[in-house]
């Protein structure tokens, strides 16, 4: 049959070509995540106490729901899940004069993402490809800057090792192994409006580096384009502070716009054919969370937000994290 004139060419791929080229878009989502923001790591820098060697651990733990849906080729979409958790140690700590302090650590980190990829199949637009499974381990070492007016700066440098299973419709199984070198430099500035309301303007600057090694499917070889992504954020939280003879409490709302300008990376398969994908998109995050000193050992912190597209790839989420700050001994 003739394909009336001017009609569009469908691309006929197979199920693994979407399924294959939603690994590396992943794996971009998955070092996200377990960056996060500095609240959502430390819950605040009014939580940040100790002196000295050793003075403080914190746990986190993660939970997100992801649908992103990339433009180009086979325009791949994964729906999934990811979870994980962190547990961090300031190996050291020094308080200032006027409040500032300088907090330097070290963490270790685990995400998992499972999921369902659809894409370009057979003809079929958003046709079942397969499922992706994915764990990650990732080491990683802070410094963060308070000032005397509660300002900060914080910057994350952190290494992961990423192993992804995929199962296609077909049954073809593989695996892509590959590893990240990520930076996060991130500020915020709170302005008080009242005695117990601040509005702290927010911006972060993340840089990933993201390597994926080939493999070789029933079909042709799959390999995977070096990915140089960088994401920058621009927000605000508006936060209340309520504090007791050994209590503080620090509700807030948050707003957020993040924007990621890496635009496409390339899958190829069979050392010739170059499948494109974008990563490119603007997004809006709105979210609130609390933080809270318990005790003057004991802090605790959570976060919830939703985010969606507002151009680019398509992406819609949610994220929730909480987490526990233990300080040994010693500190304010």
């Amino acid at each position: 049959m003739l394909l009336p004139a001017g009609a569009p060419l469908v691309p006929l791929y197979r199920p693994e070509v979407a399924l294959d080229s939603a690994i590396p878009s992943v794996a971009v989502q998955m070092g996200l995540t377990q960056l996060g923001t500095f609240d959502q790591r430390q819950g605040s820098q009014w939580l940040l106490n100790g002196n000295g060697w050793l003075p403080a651990a914190w746990v986190r733990a993660l939970g997100a729901h992801d649908n992103i849906q990339q433009s180009g080729g086979a325009t791949p979409r994964f729906d999934g899940n990811l979870e994980g958790g962190q547990a961090g140690h300031d190996v050291f700590a020094r308080d200032g004069e006027g409040d500032r302090q300088d907090h330097i650590g070290l963490f270790v980190g685990y995400t998992h993402a499972n999921g369902a990829v659809n894409g370009s199949v057979g003809g079929f637009n958003n046709a079942r490809a397969g499922t992706l499974d994915s764990h990650a381990d990732s080491v990683g070492a802070y410094w963060t800057h308070v000032t005397a007016s509660h300002a900060y700066l914080d910057v994350v440098l952190m290494g992961t090792w990423f192993r992804t299973n995929v199962d296609s419709i077909q049954n073809f199984q593989n695996a892509a192994r590959g590893r990240s070198a990520s930076l996060s430099l991130e500020t915020g500035v709170p302005v008080t409006l009242t005695s117990h309301l601040m509005l702290e303007p927010q911006a972060q600057l993340i840089a990933q580096h993201i390597s994926t090694d080939g493999f070789q499917d029933p079909v042709s070889t799959v390999a995977f384009q070096t990915i140089n992504a960088v994401t920058g954020r621009a927000g605000a939280r508006l936060l209340g502070r309520f504090s007791g003879d050994t209590q503080a409490w620090e509700p807030y709302l948050k707003f957020n716009l993040w924007r990621n300008f890496h635009r496409q990376y390339d899958t190829v398969f069979a050392d010739a054919d170059a499948i494109p994908a974008n990563l490119a998109s603007t997004a809006v995050e709105f979210g609130g969370g609390v933080s809270a000193t318990l005790t003057r050992h004991i802090s605790f912190y959570g976060d919830a937000s939703y985010l969606h597209n507002i151009d680019g790839l398509h992406r819609r989420g949610a994220v929730g994290d909480v987490g526990l700050r233990v300080l040994w001994g010693g500190g304010p």
